[in-house]
């Protein structure tokens, strides 16, 4: 009788875990459902081969501007940035040097995604093309500028060409190597500054 009743609580057991996996199973089967068409939205927005729409902002000195695609006749280099971003500022030398390398064959455009502090970032971390502000909520939602640096290029008809998320280091950085065909310098994190100045 014992090994019976201690069956039963084992079956039991075995079909609580069961019921709990398969609900388990399911949940997680929604969430990354709800995720993948999430993505493809993103996609139809912002992915490779999509057109983007012009871009209604203002300049530093609060004119507004239509940054446009189509009116064109190269290629255009997207940088969106936020003053209160540390890999921001790391990047500024290797951004610094793609402009200089790729500057006769894209037209260049910074985005500040953030107006705080940006006088004081731009004295500081100087960016060698227009940098542009006020880019409304509707736009940071079209582009998915979710992180900052953020670098897109969109061709002369306003179609997405590619996209890099975060500073040009690592896979980014020899991606964008290998895409503009130019070599760019190592970006430094502070850590490594600081152990730099030690030596």
């Amino acid at each position: 009788m014992f090994s019976n009743i201690k069956d039963q609580w084992y079956s039991l057991a075995v079909s609580v875990l069961l019921g709990i996996s398969v609900i388990g199973n399911l949940a997680q089967h929604r969430v990354i459902r709800s995720l993948s068409v999430a993505g493809a939205a993103a996609q139809e927005i912002q992915g490779v081969g999509t057109r983007v729409p012009a871009l209604s902002v203002r300049d530093l000195s609060g004119k507004p501007t239509l940054i446009e695609y189509q009116q064109q006749k190269t290629p255009t280099l997207l940088y969106a940035f936020s003053p209160s971003c540390s890999w921001c500022k790391r990047n500024t030398a290797a951004l610094h040097d793609l402009s200089r390398l790729i500057g006769s064959r894209y037209r260049l455009v910074g985005l500040a995604l953030s107006s705080a502090g940006l006088e004081g970032y731009l004295a500081e971390h100087p960016i060698d093309f227009p940098v542009y502000t006020g880019v409304p909520a509707s736009a940071i939602d079209a582009y998915r500028l979710r992180s900052t640096p953020e670098t897109i290029v969109i061709s002369a008809d306003g179609v997405v060409l590619r996209v890099w998320t975060g500073a040009f280091e690592g896979p980014n950085k020899e991606d964008i190597e290998r895409y503009f065909s130019v070599r760019l310098p190592t970006v430094i994190a502070a850590t490594e500054i600081g152990q730099l100045l030690k030596k």
